[in-house]
C-alpha cells in the first residue's frame, strides 16, 4: 500500500481524480500558495486569506485536469453565502487526504476544529469579519479520499 490514496474533486459538476501516485505533485501545486503549516495556523486562528485559498484550490483542480482559473474559484467564493467557507473547507479536506495515512488523525483534528469554528461564525476572509456558515460538502468545492 502506498503513502497516499486517490483524491476525488468536483468542479462544475464534473469529477476529477488525482491518482495516489500523483498526490505528491498535487501537494506541491497547493504549497506554491499555501503550506500545510499555514493551513493549520489558519484553522487555529479561525481566519485565512481567501485569495490564497482560491489560488491553492484552483492549482490542484488544474493539476487534476480541470479547466479553471483562480479568478473563477474566487468568483465562486462570492456567489453564495456559504461558498467562502466551502472553499476553505475544500482546501482543508485536500490537505487532510494528502497527509500520509499515519499522520492523518492529527490533521483531521485541525479540520474538525475548523468546522467547529465555522459553526461559531469563524472568519475565512482574513479581514476580521465573520463569514456565514458553510456546508463543507458543497458539490463544487469538495474533496474526498476515494
Amino acid at each position: 500500500m502506498g503513502v497516499f490514496t486517490d483524491i476525488e474533486m468536483v468542479w462544475a459538476g464534473k469529477i476529477y481524480t488525482i491518482k495516489s501516485t500523483r498526490v505528491m505533485g498535487a501537494i506541491a501545486q497547493m504549497e506554491e500558495h499555501l503550506t500545510l503549516a499555514e493551513i493549520g495556523a489558519y484553522g487555529r486562528r479561525k481566519t485565512a486569506p481567501l485569495a490564497r485559498l482560491c489560488q491553492a484550490y484552483a492549482a490542484v483542480l488544474k493539476y487534476a485536469g480541470a479547466r479553471v482559473t483562480a479568478e473563477e474559484v474566487y468568483q465562486f467564493a462570492f456567489s453564495g453565502d456559504d461558498n467562502q467557507m466551502a472553499v476553505f473547507m475544500a482546501v482543508m479536506n485536500l490537505m487532510m487526504v494528502a497527509t500520509p495515512a499515519d499522520k492523518r488523525a492529527e490533521f483531521q483534528q485541525l479540520v474538525i476544529d475548523a468546522q467547529a469554528a465555522a459553526a461559531e461564525g469563524g472568519d475565512t476572509n482574513g479581514e476580521g469579519q465573520p463569514d456565514s456558515e458553510a456546508d463543507p460538502g458543497n458539490a463544487q468545492a469538495a474533496a474526498a479520499a476515494s
